[in-house]
Parts: C-alpha cells; structure tokens; sequence
C-alpha cells in the first residue's frame, strides 16, 4: 500500500478479512463472496482515511 494509514485505521484495517489484506490483487473475487459487507467496509475505510488524514 502506498497510502500512509493511520494508527486508527490500521488498528480498522487489522479487524478485515485476511483474504482482503492478503491478497490485494485478487480484489475480483473478494466481492463476489460478500458484495454488500465487503464494498461498505472498504467504502467506510476510505472515508475514514481521506477524512482522517488532513484533519491529522
């Protein structure tokens, strides 16, 4: 990841299924599993970086 995460979103980041982590380039069939749960949690991540990141 080039993205620099905080301490908060690596502690959330931490708590996503290994597969996600593990294998970023498979990211094709990782949706295919849970499309709902899966597209929310990064959605929520990246706004809680992006939010995160100037405030800090």
């Amino acid at each position: 990841m080039a993205i620099h995460l905080g301490p908060s979103v690596l502690a959330t980041t931490s708590t996503l299924p290994p597969a996600t982590l593990t294998s970023p380039s498979h990211n094709s069939t990782v949706p295919r599993v849970h499309p709902s749960s899966r597209a929310t949690t990064q959605e929520m991540l990246f706004r809680a970086t992006t939010q995160g990141i100037p405030r800090a």
